[in-house]
């Protein structure tokens, strides 16, 4: 197929031009069989592509390289302009989520102008509220001179509305950083293709 209609191929095709080697149609759609989908698939390690697919060490390397590019091309440039918006946000955070089935706890830690300094992944791959320490988040928001922040968290249930613990976490969080005097700005909660922020429900005010 020439390469000008790539952008059109079968996922089962574009796997094999990755994979390559003898056999390769056949492995792509055993590996579409044994694992459901191409998202499913992209979360698999190089040894678990190895076993599902029957592929050599070097056939794993490539796919794995493949999705890792393809995830590495969603993750946003640094903004140039201020962060304002609940939906910019979303916009720049949902990339690194996209693959998670556990709790992720991000902050943004902006400048005076609301411009990212920094973006923190705080926790992963457990429940962040039995573990997030507001010292913790600050500490780092020290270190950078953030002039305020952003938290994010993911529900994997896919349900986005927060739950009484986020509330109260999400307000102790903000009292610790008015003592400080670099307030929590908002907190999102996301789940699936969706989001709650917490200060457009009127909960940082």
């Amino acid at each position: 197929m020439p390469l000008t209609n790539l952008s059109q191929s079968s996922n089962e095709h574009l796997l094999s031009q990755l994979i390559g080697g003898r056999h390769a149609q056949f492995k792509a759609q055993q590996l579409i069989e044994n694992v459901g989908n191409i998202r499913q698939l992209s979360r698999l390690s190089i040894p678990e592509l190895m076993a599902q697919g029957d592929l050599t060490e070097s056939m794993a390397i490539r796919l794995h390289s493949g999705f890792t590019l393809g995830q590495r091309s969603l993750l946003p440039k640094e903004p140039s302009t201020s962060i304002t918006k609940p939906e910019q946000v979303y916009q720049m955070v949902w990339p690194s989520l996209l693959q998670q089935d556990n709790e992720l706890l991000i902050a943004l830690y902006l400048n005076r102008r609301k411009h990212l300094i920094q973006q923190e992944t705080l926790t992963t791959g457990t429940d962040w509220m039995t573990i997030v320490d507001p010292k913790q988040i600050y500490q780092k928001a020290l270190l950078c001179r953030a002039s305020g922040l952003i938290l994010v968290h993911n529900h994997p249930s896919g349900d986005p509305s927060p739950s009484t613990q986020d509330i109260q976490i999400t307000k102790e969080i903000r009292r610790f950083g008015e003592v400080l005097r670099i307030p929590l700005l908002d907190h999102l909660i996301v789940g699936g293709d969706s989001y709650v922020s917490l200060a457009g429900l009127g909960l940082l005010s």
